[in-house]
């Protein structure tokens, strides 16, 4: 069978729960975030799984806006964000690879009350750079370069819709669909 793939996205709906890491937090507030060139990359890294070493883990989050809690949490920056232990169950029970979290501690709004059973999404699997060879592709992985977004096969769609989690929105590429993504995959 072939396999098909699909640009990976959250629905981002406006009422689901978003937070952003506590560390960016408080630098914005003190005027001092990007003091550190490395911190520019900081969200691009966690979602890649490069987990910053000016971090502490586990990397706090604090809520700042959104009403409705489901298997994610945002951040609204694109392809970060947190998952559900469901969900991380979930992905490990079904096998699926090229994956991996980080440890998070969520505090709501007001930073006092915490969201327990989330942790850190990050994508490691990369696009295979081999064309005409039989290659294992890894069921999420990014494509190259680091900032073009998440992949994922036919295989963690059929997950989602058998376990019925409609917190992600699939697209298809194909000639019609996403075309610039679909030619920078190289097998």
């Amino acid at each position: 069978m072939e396999n098909k793939f699909y640009a990976f996205y959250t629905w981002n709906f406006l009422n689901t729960l978003a937070g952003v890491p506590r560390y960016y937090l408080e630098r914005q507030r003190n005027g001092t975030w990007g003091n550190n060139p490395k911190e520019r990359d900081m969200f691009d890294d966690l979602i890649f799984g490069d987990y910053p070493d000016y971090l502490e883990s586990p990397l706090d989050f604090q809520i700042t806006e959104g009403t409705k809690l489901r298997n994610v949490i945002e951040t609204r920056y694109l392809n970060c964000y947190l998952i559900s232990d469901r969900l991380k169950d979930l992905y490990t029970t079904e096998g699926l690879t090229g994956w991996k979290t980080y440890e998070v501690n969520v505090t709501n709004k007001r930073g006092k009350g915490t969201i327990e059973g989330f942790n850190g999404f990050s994508v490691i699997g990369r696009n295979p750079q081999t064309k005409g060879e039989s290659t294992t592709v890894p069921d999420f992985f990014r494509l190259l370069p680091k900032g073009v977004g998440i992949i994922c096969t036919q295989k963690v769609f059929d997950v989602l819709k058998k376990h019925k989690i409609k917190d992600f929105d699939l697209w298809p590429l194909d000639d019609h669909n996403h075309k610039h993504l679909f030619d920078l995959i190289n097998f």
